[in-house]
């Protein structure tokens, strides 16, 4: 597999690309269908999606932040909150009530505090994205002094990051501590992927594999997209980590149709802009003809159709935005890349 930070890996594009997919995909059941909550391929879907992101974001972490941003670490606070904090903020602050809705009259500082107090509503998974960033470049401070890869070190530390994150929940200062711990979790995950060889020997051996299938195949059912209870919570745990761990082994392992690939790469290579943009577009239906319970195999080839067109609207749009530097850079956190 290639490792060097300059070269782009194909198979977590590809990855990606599956995520944000499924992402477009969850969101289109729960925006046009009868009780999504209770629908199997929703409450599947839901089991590890965003998990799979947090993941992948963590697994692109640790190849691409080094100790080098010490050396400027506000430029790298900067770089993290335009690319990341700035759309978070933009659309909806702006893009959504000035563009797309038209609610002229509404109130921004309330829109603000709500952002902010409760950002697991919407583009939630940037606001926990940027702090998670900012946590690891505390993990990457810590693991340098050892001056060396070690396993043993770098777990301690993980761990010692993981209590002092959940002991937040006892200060009473936030109210979704348990969400942001478990994706740290997740992305910490990644960074031990991604930097040990004998992880990824583990997920590649093919017992662990069928193992990971089968749980999440026999156990996914089970999971209860609004249930906040202990054992659910432990469940969507060991489920995210089977289908995130099956997956990787499939995509490395299978050969892909270049057409396919091609598409799958470039959704994965503009996921953000994909996620920020769906929300505006996976409304497709009124209240009257929401789907009803449907067999699943006519469900997933109607999500898979409309899924495809919303991703396809997106991306055609962001063409459009792409030939403006500043509506790049407002809704999608996109520079103008250095000339060379």
């Amino acid at each position: 597999m290639p490792e060097k930070n300059t070269q782009r890996l194909i198979y977590i594009d590809q990855l990606k690309g599956i995520a944000i997919f499924l992402v477009v995909a969850g969101h289109f059941i729960q925006y046009n269908t009868i009780d999504p909550v209770h629908n199997s391929l929703f409450a599947i879907i839901y089991s590890f999606h965003m998990p799979l992101f947090m993941f992948l974001s963590g697994y692109i972490a640790y190849k691409t932040i080094t100790e080098n941003i010490f050396n400027s670490y506000l430029k790298f606070i900067k770089k993290k909150g335009i690319t990341i904090l700035l759309p978070f903020f933009s659309w909806p602050l702006i893009i959504s009530p000035f563009f797309l809705k038209k609610a002229f009259n509404y109130d921004p500082i309330k829109t603000l505090i709500t952002i902010v107090k409760a950002p697991t509503g919407g583009l939630w998974f940037l606001w926990f994205l940027f702090f998670i960033t900012i946590i690891y470049s505390g993990f990457i401070a810590l693991t340098s002094l050892t001056k060396r890869k070690n396993i043993y070190i770098d777990t301690f530390f993980f761990l010692f990051i993981l209590t002092g994150v959940y002991s937040i929940k006892y200060l009473n200062i936030i109210n979704y501590i348990d969400s942001f711990t478990l994706y740290v979790f997740f992305f910490f995950i990644g960074v031990f992927v991604s930097k040990y060889e004998n992880f990824r020997a583990i997920l590649f051996n093919n017992y662990v594999f069928s193992f990971c299938l089968i749980f999440f195949a026999v156990l996914c059912s089970l999971y209860e997209f609004n249930s906040h209870n202990r054992l659910n919570f432990i469940l969507k745990l060991f489920l995210a980590n089977s289908a995130i761990f099956a997956l990787y082994f499939i995509v490395c392992k299978i050969n892909w149709n270049n057409r396919i690939n091609n598409y799958i790469c470039y959704w994965g290579q503009n996921s953000l802009i994909i996620y920020v943009m769906q929300f505006s577009f996976i409304n497709l239906l009124t209240p009257k003809y929401y789907l009803p319970q449907l067999n699943p195999i006519i469900l997933i080839l109607i999500t898979v159709v409309f899924s495809i067109i919303v991703i396809m609207v997106c991306l055609g749009i962001a063409k459009i935005v792409e030939l403006s530097k500043i509506l790049n850079l407002v809704m999608f956190g996109r520079t103008p890349s250095p000339k060379s």
